[in-house]
């Protein structure tokens, strides 16, 4: 996506764009992409806009990321849509899994050994609520009177690393442990089941991974919510390729960088992707990791102007409920449109 979107949400104008590319093997060739995205504007008819970033893992974890990618916005659009609606806390805990369940529908979808990550967050009025599974991030940007900004987690990674996420795996019968060279452990701990060193997962909430949730990982979000505030600038998601070598305090001052240049989102998440590539390649020569950044800033809407600047009304927006869907992946590797907007 190189274009930058615009969405009204009551007082607010959210502009947002997204960059993605694929990473490195070990010999230095390009992978397949399987980070994915998606942008949901008049989620379910109501004001309020939901963006996401899915980071696949394992043989099929493009298919798994592509495939929750599609379904989580429909699944929400669905609840929130319904009259009473739940609230959006109740809907996001409800989607997640019943959109991880959507997996085992897909014809010939083998997911025991493969899943994604996935960072939703749904903006309304005034307010925004994170929900997250695995590793991905978002992250808020709040500046200050003297121009400082200040990043503000919306998410927290599930890893083995988080004590209470360890416990939970191992009173389900899983084991916490590094790869082994020799007698030395290698790399970040993994969830293993008891007898047998598979799957050796990085995280401890996913969708998919059918043998991982024998023990312990779990489809359940985990929640965080913000009340926006004037000093609220900027929104970022990301795949964990960004911040492997990045904290997000150093990501959010590259974005406010971008934004006080003049630069959109658009520059702003193409920056942070050059960024975190360089870094990979810094640290680890050959190899990196899928990129994605969603860079989101947030405004005074004046006017109700929509997207494009262009006045949007009521009606306007609800007529193009059905074109307003946007999902993608790498340029090149085969965006999914799905009947929708070309999204790159």
């Amino acid at each position: 996506m190189n274009d930058n979107k615009a969405a009204i949400v009551g007082s607010l104008k959210a502009t947002y764009s997204v960059h993605t590319q694929p990473g490195a093997d070990p010999g230095g060739n390009t992978k397949d992409n399987q980070d994915a995205w998606c942008v949901q504007e008049r989620l379910g008819g109501q004001e309020m806009v939901l963006f996401g970033v899915f980071d696949g893992h394992g043989q099929e974890g493009k298919v798994v990321s592509h495939t929750i990618c599609q379904n989580l916005p429909k699944i929400m659009a669905r609840m929130v849509g319904s009259k009473p609606a739940p609230s959006i806390e109740s809907a996001l805990s409800t989607a997640f899994p019943e959109a991880n369940a959507s997996l085992r529908k897909r014809p010939g979808l083998d997911a025991d050994l493969s899943g994604s990550t996935g960072i939703v967050a749904l903006l309304q009025q005034g307010r925004l609520v994170a929900a997250n599974l695995g590793d991905s991030r978002c992250v808020l940007g709040k500046v200050d009177g003297h121009g400082a900004v200040t990043a503000v987690a919306l998410s927290s990674d599930h890893t083995p690393m988080e004590a209470k996420e360890a416990e939970r795996i191992i009173a389900t019968g899983g084991r916490i442990a590094s790869f082994m060279c020799g007698d030395e452990p290698l790399g970040p701990p993994r969830v293993w089941l008891r007898e047998v060193n598979i799957p050796g997962l990085c995280m401890t909430r996913s969708f998919g991974d059918y043998v991982a949730a024998s023990v312990g990982v779990i489809d359940q979000p985990q929640l965080m919510a913000a009340t926006l505030k004037p000093e609220d600038k900027y929104v970022v998601l990301m795949s964990d390729g960004i911040f492997e070598f990045l904290d997000s305090q150093q990501v959010m001052e590259e974005v406010h960088a971008a934004a006080k240049a003049g630069q959109s989102p658009s520059e702003a998440a193409k920056r942070l992707v050059r960024l975190a590539r360089k870094c990979w390649q810094e640290q680890e020569d050959d190899i990196i990791d899928d990129c994605t950044a969603m860079v989101i800033y947030l405004s005074t809407a004046h006017g109700g102007s929509g997207a494009g600047g262009s006045s949007t009304t009521a009606a306007a927006l609800a007529a193009r409920l059905e074109n307003n869907l946007r999902i993608g992946s790498a340029p090149g590797s085969g965006s999914l449109t799905l009947g929708y907007k070309r999204a790159a």
